[in-house]
């Protein structure tokens, strides 16, 4: 044990183990590493071992990253499943700037997103969406007709940016034609957006499933957004070694089987004004 660890030190510059007065304890190099290994270990059991899940001779902590508007429509549900499993579900936010790195990397065993394909990295389709303009009911753009380009643009704008600001979609298109919203606040949630137009003179753009599930959707009205913004469609990332993997791809059955689930009783649009 000792060779071993001294080897390990030595490769790692670290000492990994350090002697208190109770006890051994992990510095935080080898706690960063402890994850990374379980899961490297666990594929190669599942190289080497029964085909089989035996979810009682192992547990594991499975990491989703995904949007606040993805974890209300899907948590609920996929805890009923992996719960017998004895599987835990850890949800954590989609990590800033280029959420695939935090798969590839092994920090998240899952990330939902839209990222297009991304090298590495197997994916699955799993939810679709569209685009709606929101504002509160009695606003006075209203008054001015049907929302158009310029009303829309001069309008103080409340924005999700899970990730980076000025990187959403509403951003992208808008870019392309060369114009610019004006943005008023930015939040990390779609789940506070509804209430935040609800009670200003703020508009927002979100999926319409978010506009469904707040609680605040009564009083606001959703509109066809003037933008001609693309589909939704949220993908299911995870690096291609864990493909094999018999619990990753326990846990990836029950989470497709989640969406289709919510695709089939979806509705094929919000009603719009």
């Amino acid at each position: 044990m000792s060779r071993s660890l001294g080897r390990l030190r030595a490769l790692l510059d670290d000492p990994l183990l350090l002697k208190t007065k109770e006890g051994m304890v992990p510095t935080p190099r080898a706690l960063e590493l402890e994850e990374p290994l379980r899961r490297t270990l666990a594929e190669w059991r599942g190289i080497i071992g029964t085909d089989g899940v035996d979810p009682h001779a192992a547990r594991r902590v499975f990491r989703i990253a995904m949007a606040d508007y993805a974890e209300t429509l899907l948590a609920a549900p996929l805890v009923a499943r992996t719960l017998p499993l004895g599987l835990r579900i850890d949800i954590v936010a989609l990590a800033q700037g280029a959420p695939q790195r935090a798969v590839i990397t092994g920090l998240v065993d899952v990330t939902i997103a839209a990222l297009g394909d991304v090298s590495g990295l197997a994916q699955q389709e799993l939810l679709h969406d569209r685009f709606v303009t929101i504002l509160r009911r009695d606003h006075p753009l209203l008054l001015e007709g049907p929302l158009d380009l310029d009303g829309f643009l001069r309008t103080p704008q409340v924005v999700c940016c899970p990730r980076s600001p000025g990187d959403g979609f509403v951003d992208r298109v808008l870019a392309k034609r060369g114009e610019q919203r004006t943005i008023a606040l930015t939040t990390p949630r779609f789940g506070a957006l509804v209430g935040i137009v609800a009670r200003s003179d703020c508009l927002a753009t979100l999926p319409s499933r978010a506009v469904k599930m707040s609680p605040h959707a009564d009083e606001v009205v959703v509109l066809e957004s003037p933008l001609k913004m693309p589909a939704i469609a949220l993908s299911g990332y995870w690096a291609e070694r864990f493909t094999n993997d018999p619990l990753h791809s326990k846990l990836r059955h029950h989470l497709f089987d989640v969406c289709s689930e919510l695709e089939a009783r979806s509705q094929a649009s919000t009603p719009v004004t």
